[in-house]
């Protein structure tokens, strides 16, 4: 749904969307309860040549039921949802709802990679916790010691060196 979210919101085009948010807001205003008929007749006249009995399918049945779940088919009838009634009653209208949706699939992608950089700090940590295990287990030869640090401390630069270079970077860019 994700994808089909940004796929869809490239199709809209502005005589859709506002198609779209009068028709919501008509239900809205007739108690969130209305005859497809009567919103068909409701648009037709706003709309005139511009609207068509294939644009209210494409509307009402391809973008407000199927793809965003806005408004739902009872017999007849067409009912807002509770998102639909969120929509209806926002200033954004269908727009702004859109993008809300956007938003979402983008901060999905930021959780995903900030679990990935966890799961790579959680190896780091391990790997450190194996070797100041090795180091208490030969803590009676020094030399054996100093060789473990070394080698510790090569390991941890080296799978540090560019999460901490890009991690720099991020945090001057926001800035």
């Amino acid at each position: 749904m994700k994808m089909r979210t940004i796929f869809i919101y490239m199709l809209l085009d502005d005589l859709k969307i506002k198609i779209c948010n009068d028709a919501l807001s008509y239900i809205h205003r007739n108690d969130d309860y209305v005859r497809e008929s009567t919103l068909d007749d409701y648009l037709e006249k706003i709309y005139k040549e511009q609207y068509s009995r294939k644009m209210s399918y494409t509307i009402l049945d391809t973008i407000l039921i199927k793809r965003y779940q806005l408004i739902e088919r009872i017999g007849n009838n067409i009912t807002l949802t509770h998102k639909g009634i969120e929509v209806a009653c926002s200033t954004d209208g269908i727009k702004g709802y859109i993008e809300d949706l956007r938003q979402k699939v983008i901060d999905d992608k930021k959780i995903a990679k900030l679990k990935i950089r966890s799961t790579t700090a959680a190896t780091i940590a391990s790997v450190v916790g194996v070797i100041s295990f090795f180091i208490n287990i030969t803590s009676g030869n020094n030399k054996i010691k100093y060789i473990f640090c070394f080698i510790g401390a090569f390991i941890l630069g080296v799978l540090l060196s560019d999460p901490a270079k890009n991690l720099v970077k991020r945090l001057l860019k926001e800035e």
